[in-house]
């Protein structure tokens, strides 16, 4: 079986807008690629450095991209919420507070902790997932795939190719 440091990028050889999706893994963060976006799965065992890692990589390549947040309380917490670099994109009125959703920019490392935040009291209660909404081109793609397998950490790869190409599938 091949080495998976160098394994993944050479399934991606010859990409061209082919790409259906790529999904790389262990038993505590998934995350599964396509042109249109990114869905990481986290674990509960999940470890907070290391989702601060996938997060700074992905900015790294885009850093114009954002996640979401979702928010339960006061009004006065929303505009505190603001200050620490998050961009409100909606909010309502819930019961006796407010339900607010936030993108959190993931090149700003204040709202990255506030992410990160959520994401520790998400994973409290049960597994998550976090998606991110990206425009790749297969170069994007290839970046991606390059800084996850410096990791050295994942335990699968999957790659599913449009048709005429065929199912490519790696399991380390």
């Amino acid at each position: 079986m091949a080495d998976f440091d160098d394994s993944p990028l050479q399934l991606l050889d010859g990409l061209d807008r082919d790409l259906l999706y790529l999904t790389v893994g262990n038993e505590n963060i998934s995350i599964t690629i396509t042109y249109g976006k990114i869905e990481i799965w986290l674990g509960r065992r999940a470890k907070r450095d290391e989702i601060r890692r996938l997060i700074a990589d992905i900015a790294d390549i885009d850093p114009g991209l954002g996640c979401e947040i979702e928010f339960m309380g006061e009004f006065s917490e929303i505009e505190r919420m603001e200050g620490k670099g998050l961009i409100l994109t909606s909010y309502r009125r819930s019961g006796d507070g407010y339900r607010a959703i936030f993108l959190a920019p993931l090149a700003k490392e204040e709202a990255v902790e506030c992410l990160l935040d959520a994401i520790d009291s998400e994973l409290k209660r049960s597994d998550t997932v976090k998606t991110i909404h990206w425009g790749a081109d297969d170069g994007k793609i290839k970046l991606l795939v390059e800084k996850l397998s410096s990791w050295r950490i994942w335990k699968s790869i999957n790659i599913r190719k449009r048709e005429s190409r065929g199912d490519v599938s790696h399991h380390m």
